[in-house]
């Protein structure tokens, strides 16, 4: 039976000489619940899972499990497990043995660490499978089994690092889903880093947006979606571009700004007449029109399933765009823009 826990960090920050990998991080994972930290290269979010784990220590700041500081524990007293990206499964054992591996070095009886494998891999569909070794399985197969080897000792806390990185756009489709569903059936608490907006969104519950050391915004996929706090934010999740101008005008919430040409959009902080401000436009924000719009010139077109994505110079400003037909570089065309969204720079 696993218990599982809830994780709090206050002020967390890992400093490498001037470097902050992370900084200032104040975090909630309720327990029972899958958690993403998403964030471009190089943001700390790996390294917020270390120290998570216990394997880098805090240069300030403090973690706690269910209400307790666990800050100075060490790694193998926080129970928690970590599947890295690589799955380092052990290649002259047998996926019986890997996953029994941390089972035998708890001295556990011979019978119970047969039923507990044994059905740890029927979870994560492996069974069958026992006497193979890593190299007969094909990737999603290993993953599965760093997934069972983590699992099987029961912890408290499972934290998943770039799990399905290393595997093909379709296995990482079908195997998003079976995390989640391996996670929700045990109802444990899963903290997982990710680079991919669309994985994090698949799997998770809630999601924090790091760049750059800090957590920029923590919601339901659909809230960061919907309502990103900052430019970062709304840059970063989906394609779009962020372009900068002047408030020409302002209605309620809405106000126009001047880039070049008028983009009408929601003022997400308190923009006032004269100020600057920078207009985040996503891709499914602009729309082909016949009549009326912004004339804009197609720079390139690519199909990438199902619609062409566009790239639009409008004025000397980059815009993307969808189209369900296949416009020509060079051809003039005109668009209508909704749902922009503005900020202060």
């Amino acid at each position: 039976m696993i218990a599982v826990v809830s994780v709090r960090t206050e002020k967390l920050t890992k400093r490498y000489g001037d470097i902050y990998a992370v900084r200032d991080v104040d975090l909630e994972v309720r327990d029972g619940e899958i958690f993403a930290v998403l964030g471009p290269s190089g943001c700390g979010k790996t390294t917020l899972l270390r120290l998570i784990a216990g394997l880098e220590e805090p240069s300030s700041g403090r973690i706690y499990f269910d209400g307790r500081d666990v800050t100075d524990l060490p790694t193998q007293k926080r129970n928690t497990a970590v599947v890295p990206q690589t799955w380092a499964l052990w290649p002259h054992m047998t996926v019986f043995d890997n996953v029994a591996y941390g089972l035998k070095l708890r001295k556990l009886p011979r019978a119970e660490i047969g039923a507990r494998v044994r059905r740890m891999l029927e979870l994560v569909g492996l069974s069958g499978l026992e006497r193979r070794r890593p190299y007969e399985l094909s990737g999603g197969q290993q993953q599965r089994v760093a997934l069972a080897r983590a699992l099987v000792v029961e912890p408290s806390l499972l934290l998943l690092d770039e799990p399905l990185a290393n595997l093909d756009a379709k296995l990482r489709l079908e195997l998003r889903g079976e995390v989640r569903r391996i996670a929700k059936e045990l109802s444990i608490t899963t903290i997982y880093v990710t680079h991919d907006q669309e994985e994090a969104f698949a799997v998770a519950d809630r999601v924090a947006v790091m760049n750059a050391g800090s957590v920029r915004q923590v919601g339901s996929p659909e809230e960061i979606y919907r309502r990103p706090a900052d430019v970062f934010v709304a840059s970063f999740i989906g394609r779009a571009r962020a372009v900068h101008g002047v408030v020409v005008d302002r209605s309620g919430a809405m106000v126009t700004v001047d880039v070049g040409f008028p983009i009408n959009a929601e003022a997400v902080q308190d923009l006032a007449v004269g100020e600057r401000a920078v207009v985040v436009v996503r891709q499914g924000s602009i729309h082909m029109v016949q009549d009326g719009g912004i004339a804009c010139r197609v720079v390139d077109a690519r199909f990438l399933g199902g619609t062409y994505h566009v790239d639009l110079d409008c004025g000397g400003v980059r815009l993307p765009a969808e189209s369900d037909s296949a416009p020509r570089p060079g051809e003039l065309v005109r668009v209508a823009i909704k749902g922009a969204l503005a900020y202060r720079p």
